[in-house]
């Protein structure tokens, strides 16, 4: 049960992150406002791709420590 649990919180998590398409103009308009006052694009963007990365491994673990438990025979 713990394995495509898994797989729907991971599908869950991207389809939000395929929101920002949705919302591109909006992101796109913060982010050029913090590129004309720090004059520095990369950060904004590796911002942005690291908190998607962090939540994708956050769920991911959590996930792997349940199935541990679940999964693991003591005897």
């Amino acid at each position: 049960m713990i394995p495509p649990m898994n797989n729907q919180y991971l599908n869950c998590w991207k389809n939000s992150s395929l929101a920002l398409i949705i919302s591109f103009s909006d992101h796109f308009a913060v982010t050029m406002t913090i590129v004309n006052n720090a004059g520095q694009a990369v950060p904004a963007f590796i911002m942005l791709l690291v908190t998607y990365q962090i939540g994708s491994l956050l769920i991911s673990a959590i996930m792997n420590y349940l199935n541990s438990r679940v999964t693991s025979v003591k005897i």
